[in-house]
């Protein structure tokens, strides 16, 4: 009887942890991925940008939007282009992780922000259900918002773990995706982990923005 009962806990505890979402499920399915257990997925709308500039103010509407501070109306091209004009984006160079860190800041978020980011801080940050804000060399330079991670294997020897990025600028690739959330090797990430600030000038590498609601 006892040997019953701690089965059946066992069992219900495995069903918890390792049940997917329908969300999860359709991700899953689209990109082929059989092997769930160690897949972290969070439910991120990739807001897609309406110019060549506002990668940073997009991601910051799909986090907000993730943290119901804004709403399905609002995720339009009148909010994108405010939260660019109050963060100071540039047409030319976009928009700094200062900028982005301090309208977070002003905006009811707890920031934290900085360089040389890591694989091992991106899982455990998603593993906590908190999305991360990212800035890398795609596109000469791109803000895009981690949503998930695949690991395939321990410490990715394999070299095949796999990020799910919310990228505002889906709808520009001829590559098929789901809710315009794309997935791209996390080796060749860290790679491309990398943009230059200061009128291009500096190098900055591994830039993130992990921000909260207060």
């Amino acid at each position: 009887m006892k040997f019953s009962a701690l089965f059946f806990i066992l069992l219900f505890i495995t069903k918890t942890v390792f049940s997917l979402t329908d969300y999860q499920k359709s991700i899953a399915q689209f990109y082929n991925i059989h092997n769930t257990q160690n897949l972290t997925l969070l439910e991120v709308k990739a807001y897609q940008q309406t110019t060549n500039y506002s990668c940073g103010p997009a991601a910051i509407m799909s986090l907000l939007h993730y943290y119901h501070k804004l709403s399905d109306r609002d995720m339009n091209a009148k909010t994108e282009l405010r939260i660019a004009k109050e963060m100071g984006s540039s047409t030319t160079l976009g928009s700094s992780s200062k900028q982005m860190a301090t309208w977070l800041s002003q905006h009811g978020f707890e920031v934290k922000y900085g360089t040389q980011g890591t694989l091992h801080l991106l899982q455990n940050s998603l593993k906590q259900g908190i999305p991360i804000l990212v800035d890398w060399i795609d596109w000469g330079g791109h803000w895009v918002v981690v949503t998930g991670y695949h690991a395939t294997s321990k410490n990715n020897q394999d070299g095949n773990d796999l990020l799910f990025l919310a990228d505002s600028s889906a709808h520009y690739d001829s590559v098929p995706s789901l809710n315009n959330l794309i997935t791209f090797n996390a080796d060749r990430f860290s790679t491309m982990w990398f943009d230059s600030e200061n009128d291009k000038t500096q190098l900055i590498k591994g830039s993130y923005i992990i921000a909260v609601p207060k």
